[in-house]
């Protein structure tokens, strides 16, 4: 009987490890997976990322944020906007330069631009 109720409990694990392991949720991009403009919904870079195109506003949810591009003299930043579709005033007025990151930020919208000075 114990025999029995051994066998029952490794062939049990044996079917339920690798259907837990396929099940489980993925890690969403870490901050090495941004090449250029990205944002994440949750603070240090987890969560959701969504990049950035070029002067598109983007209505998403940020809590951290990378500007992983080069710094080749085009001086194009992120901006952060408190209010959806980028409007109102940018509350990091000269933007997030090149190679910075945040791992904290509180936006609703964002866009990428060239700095204003």
């Amino acid at each position: 009987m114990l025999r029995r109720g051994l066998l029952t409990l490794l062939v049990g694990s044996l079917v339920l490890v690798p259907v837990g392991l396929l099940t489980a949720p993925t890690a969403g991009a870490v901050v090495e997976d941004c090449k250029t403009w990205c944002v994440w919904d949750q603070p240090r870079f987890a969560g959701t990322m969504a990049e950035l195109a070029d002067n598109t506003c983007k209505d998403f949810t940020v809590k951290s944020a990378a500007n992983n591009s080069a710094d080749d003299g085009s001086k194009r930043v992120i901006f952060f906007y408190k209010q959806p579709g980028c409007q109102g005033k940018p509350f990091n007025p000269f933007g997030m330069k090149p190679k910075a990151n945040s791992a904290r930020v509180d936006a609703v919208s964002a866009i990428v631009k060239p700095a204003t000075r």
